[in-house]
């Protein structure tokens, strides 16, 4: 009776973990949707800075990122501005699906 007993407070204690109608082995998702602008690329380590946000994210941040098919690599340049698709299991974390919205010139930085 005892082991019944533990059995239901642990399932409850679950349910009252995860939330009302969230189940217990829903799939935690690594792949974030990115929207920012091309800081610079480095065609060495197949990488670029980003300045970026996300959706729901209030502050814009910069990190690097290394380009999952190194064919965007070569078509992007400092300015543009792109939506990708961020996969945060990698290090560096790494981008996909990139699609270029448009170019804006970069100012204040190194004089420009």
């Amino acid at each position: 009776m005892n082991a019944r007993v533990a059995l239901v407070a642990t399932v409850l204690g679950l349910a009252a973990f995860t939330g009302p109608g969230r189940a217990v082995t829903e799939p935690k998702t690594d792949l974030l949707p990115i929207h920012g602008t091309v800081v610079s690329t480095d065609a060495h380590t197949h990488t670029i800075l980003l300045r970026y946000t996300t959706p729901g994210s209030n502050p814009t941040r910069t990190r690097h990122y290394r380009l999952e098919d190194p064919a965007d690599l070569a078509r992007l340049r400092r300015g543009m501005v792109i939506d990708a698709t961020a996969n945060s299991t990698k290090t560096p974390w790494t981008l996909s699906r990139v699609n270029i919205e448009s170019t804006r010139p970069l100012r204040g930085q190194h004089g420009e």
